[in-house]
């Protein structure tokens, strides 16, 4: 039985559905930050196509601010649009409700920009695998 799509994310009223998310305590042989969330659509059996992307200071449950994007900032959100254009959190917050069992769920409510206009991502995942 294939697995429950257990990420969502709604950006310009249009509503997202995937199992093809992943929490990563330390990525270094995937080219991401400690802390990365990733999630969008598969693009082979072992490859996706990244749509969402949070790089947090931790897997805590707890609430983390997005205030920037800039290189090296903690607590980021970055977002590949439906149109393919890359997109850059700059306000809201990410939350991680839940972490055990080496699963995390939570929430996100992020205003991302691509430089010249802002918009909404908003979100749940739940019981994402944590590796």
């Amino acid at each position: 039985m294939p697995a429950a799509d257990n990420f969502t994310w709604t950006h310009k009223t249009i509503v997202h559905t995937t199992s093809t998310d992943t929490a990563f305590l330390n990525a270094s042989g995937l080219a991401l930050p400690a802390f990365s969330i990733v999630a969008g659509y598969p693009r082979s059996s072992y490859s996706m196509l990244v749509r969402v992307q949070f790089v947090l200071t931790s897997f805590n449950t707890g609430t983390y601010n997005i205030t920037t994007t800039a290189p090296g900032a903690p607590n980021a959100v970055y977002y590949i649009d439906d149109d393919g254009f890359n997109l850059q959190g700059n306000s809201g917050t990410v939350t991680i409700t839940a972490n055990s069992n080496n699963k995390i769920s939570g929430n996100f409510s992020v205003t991302v920009t691509n430089g010249s206009a802002n918009t909404a991502l908003t979100g749940n995942f739940t019981d994402m695998p944590v590796k």
